[in-house]
């Protein structure tokens, strides 16, 4: 569906790879990386398929999915669409570039931070996050056979609803649709690849202000959240 107003652009990061954005409403009010037509009255909404998802380009080598690439993923976008110092809303595992930009540009090249139900960065901690069901279907979203991936997507999408038998077939199917376009491998590099919160963390204690909504039924991650005065939770 064409929306009016929507600009999309194809951009190339620094290493060559493709990468697929779009940007709504008026350049001229405060930018956030992130798309939610109900904040156009208040904020320039850009997106962009991270490396490896969606019609962006999917590098399986080392190289390709190293920390900085992903810092200079967000940073072509910023330029193409001339954003200066830009809000990242990042939710789930977009929640992680933050991570990346804080560790390669220093200061980040932020007005703040904003998460919503985030994986900060990514380590071994990750094991003691989410459902407990989570798990094995996090295992065989890895597995090389595209049957095995398929049906650990549904499990997956299921597994992100408080009560999925309520949630219409449209919203499920539009969301494991959209997971077609990540191979196992893929999914494996992304959530495997190397990371330093350290950036992060003193970016935090330098003041980037910073905003985390989650759920009440996710309270337990709040141990996680780890910022300053200025910082602020949101449940």
């Amino acid at each position: 569906m064409l929306i009016p107003g929507l600009i999309t652009q194809r951009l190339r990061s620094d290493d060559g790879t493709e990468i697929y954005a779009e940007a709504l409403g008026n350049p001229s009010l405060p930018s956030i990386l992130f798309q939610d037509r109900t904040l156009l009255s208040h904020a320039y909404l850009v997106r962009y398929d991270l490396r490896g998802h969606g019609w962006s380009g999917k590098p399986l080598d080392d190289e390709g999915n190293e920390s900085i690439r992903y810092a200079q993923d967000f940073m072509a976008v910023a330029a193409a669409f001339n954003l200066n110092k830009p809000y990242l809303f990042g939710w789930s595992f977009g929640a992680t570039i933050a991570t990346d930009l804080c560790q390669h540009i220093n200061p980040a090249p932020l007005s703040g931070i904003i998460y919503a139900a985030p994986l900060p960065y990514i380590g071994l901690f990750m094991k003691n996050l989410g459902k407990p069901e989570i798990a094995p279907v996090r295992e065989a979203l890895m597995a090389p056979d595209v049957a095995t991936v398929m049906d650990s997507k549904i499990k997956f999408v299921r597994s992100t609803f408080l009560d999925p038998d309520v949630v219409d077939y449209p919203t499920v199917a539009a969301w494991v649709g959209a997971g077609t376009y990540i191979s196992g491998e893929g999914i494996r590099r992304a959530i495997t690849r190397p990371q330093d919160p350290a950036g992060l963390f003193a970016a935090g204690k330098a003041g980037l202000p910073l905003l985390v909504l989650v759920p009440e039924e996710e309270g337990r991650i709040r141990h996680l959240c780890v910022g300053n005065g200025r910082s602020l939770y949101a449940w």
